[in-house]
C-alpha cells in the first residue's frame, strides 16, 4: 500500500480509486461531503455504501477517518446545508444521529454528532437517541411552525440553539416523552439524561420544553439548563397516567426573559419532587411564574430563584390550584404583585422565611391570595399593600404548627389571621379596614402604634393606644379596650 494521501475530486472519484493506491484519500468537493477516508478490507459498519461514511471501491472500502476512529459524525456528510430544504436537513441530522448510535466499532463509547456553525432549517422532528451527544455551534429553525423540533431520548445529551423568533411558532422546541421511547428517563449505565438549550421565540408563542408521560413510563432525574426568550410556556410538565408513571425528581435551571409562564404542571398524573432554579424577567404581557392546574397531582416541588417585577404579571405569580398539595417557594428577594400566592383549591405553600407581599386588590373575588380555611405554613414576613402602593398591614409570622388564612371580599375589606391549628383559636387578626393598626414583631411581641383617630369597625376585645389629642376616647393618652361599643381605658 502506498504511504501517500491521494487527492480526489468527488465521492464518485473515490469509489473508482483502489484502496491499495494510498494510505488515505482526501476528497475535495465544494459540498460538506469532503473529508479524509482510510482504507478497509470490508465495511466496518455493516451499513453498505451509504455515500456518507463508507464507500465501496474497486478493491476494499473507503471509510471516513473521524467516524471510524472517534465515533464522531458530521451531518454535512449526509447533505446538511444552510441552503437545503427542511426535509433534507432533518434527514441528514437523523442519519448522523442514527450512525452515531448504531455503529458497532465503539460499543463502549458514546457517539457524538457535532454540527458546524450555521443556520439550518429542519422540516420534521429529529430524535436524539440514547447514548448520543448532539452538540455544535449551529442554530436551528423550523419549516413547520406547529411542529415538535427535537425529541430527547433517555440517556441522550444535547447542547443546541434554536431561534423561532421570526415566525408564529405554536409547537414545541424540545420534547421528552416516556411514551415514545423504549426506556425510561431514569439514570442508566452510561449517564443521566441531560440537555442545554438556548431558545428564542416571540412573546406568547410556543412551548420551549415539554415533559410528557403516559402509561407506566417515567420522566425522571433529567437535568436541563435553558436560556430562553419569549414563549408562552418555558417548561410544560404533563403527566397523564394516574397509576404507574410520573414526572418526578427533575432539575431545571436557567434564565428566562419575557415568558407568559415559566412553569406549567398538568395532570391527572403525578409530577412531584421537581426542583426549579431560575431568574425570570416577565413582561407586561406575562401571566404568571408557576401554575399547577387543579387536576395536577403535584407535591414537594421546589421553586427557587429571583423573579423580577412580578407586578407586571396579569395573574397571581404562583397559582397552585391542586387541592391538598405541599410545595415550596424560596424567594431570592422581596416579591411584589397583584397577589402573590394563590391556592384557589387549597394549595399549600412554605415560604421559608422570605418576603411575600400582596396588594389589597387581591382580596377581590376574582383574585384571592389564599383559599379560606386552608392552612398556609409561613415563616417570614407578610406585607399587604393598598393598590396605590401604600402599606396596608404588616406582620411577622413564625408558627410551625399554625397557619395564615386570608379571607376576601370587596377591595380593602379582607383580613389576615394567624390561627393555632391545634385548637382553631385565632392568635392574631389584621382587619382589612384597619390601617396598620397592629404589628406582630419578631419574637412574637405585639406593638400598638399611637393612633390619632379611632380604628374603624372594632370588635369586642380589641386593644388600641390613643394619642390623647387627635383621638381621645375620654380619659386622655393611653391603652383602651373595646367593649360593648365603647372604648374603655385600661
Amino acid at each position: 500500500m502506498s504511504k501517500y494521501v491521494r487527492e480526489v475530486d468527488s465521492i464518485q472519484g473515490l469509489r473508482n480509486t483502489p484502496t491499495s493506491d494510498a494510505a488515505a484519500a482526501h476528497v475535495r468537493t465544494p459540498t460538506g461531503k469532503s473529508g479524509v477516508f482510510v482504507p478497509f478490507d470490508s465495511d466496518p459498519f455493516g451499513n453498505g455504501d451509504d455515500g456518507a461514511v463508507a464507500l465501496e471501491g474497486p478493491s476494499g472500502w473507503w471509510v471516513r477517518k473521524p467516524a471510524v476512529e472517534e465515533g464522531r459524525a458530521n451531518p454535512l456528510w449526509w447533505g446538511l446545508s444552510e441552503s437545503a430544504s427542511g426535509a433534507t436537513n432533518a434527514a441528514a441530522l437523523q442519519s448522523a444521529i442514527d450512525f452515531a448510535q448504531k455503529q458497532p466499532v465503539f460499543e463502549d463509547k458514546r457517539g457524538t454528532v457535532r454540527v458546524p456553525q450555521g443556520k439550518y432549517e429542519i422540516g420534521t422532528r429529529v430524535d436524539i437517541l440514547a447514548n448520543v451527544d448532539l452538540v455544535g455551534s449551529a442554530t436551528y429553525k423550523p419549516s413547520d411552525f406547529s411542529m415538535t423540533m427535537f425529541l430527547l431520548e433517555g440517556e441522550a445529551y444535547c447542547d443546541i440553539n434554536v431561534d423561532v423568533s421570526d415566525v408564529k411558532f405554536t409547537g414545541v422546541v424540545l420534547l421528552l416523552d416516556s411514551g415514545e421511547t423504549d426506556n425510561e428517563y431514569a439514570p442508566g449505565p452510561n449517564t443521566p439524561t441531560q440537555y442545554k438549550l438556548e431558545a428564542r421565540s416571540r412573546r406568547s408563542q410556543g412551548t420551549c420544553v415539554r415533559y410528557h408521560q403516559n402509561g407506566d413510563g417515567a420522566v425522571t432525574f433529567v437535568h436541563g439548563t435553558v436560556f430562553s426568550s419569549g414563549f408562552e410556556t418555558v417548561f410544560d410538565l404533563h403527566s397523564e397516567a394516574t397509576s404507574g408513571g410520573f414526572v418526578n425528581g427533575n432539575e431545571f435551571r436557567g434564565e428566562h426573559w419575557n415568558p407568559d409562564r415559566y412553569v406549567l404542571q398538568r395532570g391527572p398524573g403525578p409530577s412531584n419532587g421537581n426542583n426549579f432554579r431560575a431568574q425570570v424577567q416577565p413582561s407586561s404581557d406575562s401571566l404568571e411564574i408557576w401554575k399547577q392546574e387543579s387536576n395536577a397531582e403535584a407535591s414537594d416541588n421546589i421553586m427557587m430563584g429571583r423573579f423580577w417585577d412580578p407586578q407586571k404579571l396579569s395573574n397571581t405569580p404562583f397559582r397552585l390550584e391542586g387541592a391538598g398539595r405541599k410545595n415550596t417557594v424560596v424567594q431570592a428577594s422581596e416579591v411584589y404583585g397583584p397577589s402573590d400566592v394563590s391556592g384557589s383549591s387549597g394549595g399549600v405553600i412554605s415560604l421559608n422565611g422570605n418576603y411575600i407581599s400582596a396588594f389589597s386588590a387581591a382580596f377581590s373575588q376574582t383574585s384571592k391570595p389564599f383559599e379560606p380555611n386552608v392552612p398556609v405554613q409561613v415563616e417570614g414576613k407578610i406585607r399587604v399593600f393598598d393598590p396605590d402602593g401604600s402599606l396596608f398591614a404588616s406582620f411577622e409570622a413564625r408558627q410551625p404548627g399554625g397557619g395564615v388564612l386570608m379571607s376576601y371580599g370587596t377591595t380593602g375589606a379582607g383580613n389576615a389571621r394567624i390561627r393555632n391549628e391545634t385548637n382553631g383559636d385565632n392568635v392574631f387578626v389584621i382587619d382589612g379596614n384597619f390601617t396598620d393598626q397592629y404589628k406582630l414583631e419578631e419574637g412574637g411581641q405585639l406593638s400598638h402604634p399611637e393612633l390619632t383617630s379611632p380604628p374603624s369597625n372594632p370588635d369586642d376585645g380589641d386593644l388600641a393606644y390613643a394619642d390623647g389629642s387627635g383621638w381621645d376616647p375620654g380619659s386622655g393618652e393611653g391603652f383602651y379596650g373595646y367593649e360593648a361599643g365603647t372604648w374603655v381605658k385600661l
